[in-house]
C-alpha cells in the first residue's frame, strides 16, 4: 500500500520544511559554503567532516535503492535531522558541549541509516527507527509476571530522545500485548490512566500515534518537560 506525499507529510511529527540548497542551513552542505555556526563547527574538525560525509554518502545512496514511498519518509525524516543538527549550537552554550552534542548526532544518524532495510516485511513484528529513537516489536512476549512466554502477545520496547542535546528522554516497556486487526492499542503502566498508545502499519512504515484522556494533543507523560513524544513515522530496520 502505498501513501500519498500529502498524507504522509501531515504525520510525520518532524516534517519540517527546509531548504533542498546545498549550501543553505537545512541540508547536506559543503565546508567551502558553511551556513551558520552548526556546520561551521563541523568542517572545523575533520573527524565530524568525515563522518558528515559518510551521512550525507549513506543517505543519498538509500534514497535511490529505497521504494518511493519509504524514500519520502526517509527525506522527511532526515530534514527533521538536519534541522535538530543545525539547531544544536543556539540550545548548547559552552563550545565543548556544541562539539560534543554535534558528534553525538551525527554518530547517531550514520548507525540509524547504515541499520534502514531496504526490503520491507508484512506485519508489526521487527525494529523500527526515526531520528527520535526506536520502536522493537517482538511477538511471543515474555509474561514477568508469571515467568513464561505468552503465545499470540506482543513485547513492546520504545525509547525515544531529544536529538543530541536529550533534553527529554521517553521510555516504554510492556508485555504481553494481544494485537488486533493488525493494531496494537495499550496503555503503558507507567502514564495515568486515560492514556494510550496505538501502533499500526502505514504503509510499509509503522505508525505511533499517542492519545491523551481528552483527545487533545498533549506531551507524552513522564517524557519531561519539553515536548517529548513517541509518536510518529518509524521505518524498518535491519533484524
Amino acid at each position: 500500500m502505498s501513501i500519498s506525499r500529502t498524507a504522509l507529510c501531515a504525520m510525520v511529527f518532524a516534517c519540517i520544511v527546509v531548504s533542498g540548497a546545498r549550501a543553505q542551513s537545512g541540508s547536506e552542505f559543503r565546508c567551502a559554503e558553511p551556513a551558520n555556526e552548526a556546520q561551521r563547527i563541523i568542517c572545523a574538525d575533520p573527524e565530524l567532516v568525515a563522518l558528515n560525509d559518510q551521512v550525507a554518502a549513506r543517505y543519498a545512496e538509500l534514497r535511490v535503492r529505497l521504494a518511493d514511498d519509504i524514500a519520502l519518509a526517509l527525506r522527511n525524516d532526515q530534514r527533521a535531522y538536519w534541522a535538530h543538527r543545525d539547531a544544536i549550537p543556539a540550545a548548547v552554550r559552552s563550545a565543548r558541549e556544541r562539539h560534543k552534542a554535534l558528534a553525538i548526532l551525527l554518530d547517531a544518524r550514520e548507525r540509524f541509516l547504515n541499520a534502514v532495510s531496504e526490503q520491507d516485511q508484512p506485519g508489526l513484528v521487527g525494529r523500527w527507527g526515526n531520528v527520535y529513537g526506536d520502536v522493537s516489536i517482538d511477538d511471543d512476549g515474555y509474561h514477568h509476571s508469571r515467568g513464561e512466554f505468552a503465545k499470540g502477545t506482543y513485547a513492546i520496547d520504545a525509547s525515544t530522545m531529544d536529538p543530541g542535546i536529550g533534553r527529554w528522554l521517553c521510555l516504554v516497556r510492556i508485555t504481553p500485548t494481544v494485537p488486533r486487526d493488525g493494531l496494537i492499542d495499550f496503555t503503558p503502566s507507567n502514564v495515568p490512566p486515560g492514556w494510550k498508545l496505538l501502533m499500526k502499519r502505514v504503509g510499509p512504515l509503522l505508525s505511533v500515534e499517542q492519545v491523551s484522556p481528552d483527545g487533545e494533543p498533549q506531551p507524552w507523560p513522564f517524557c519531561g518537560d519539553a515536548g517529548g513524544s513517541v509518536a510518529g513515522l518509524y521505518l524498518r530496520k535491519k533484524p
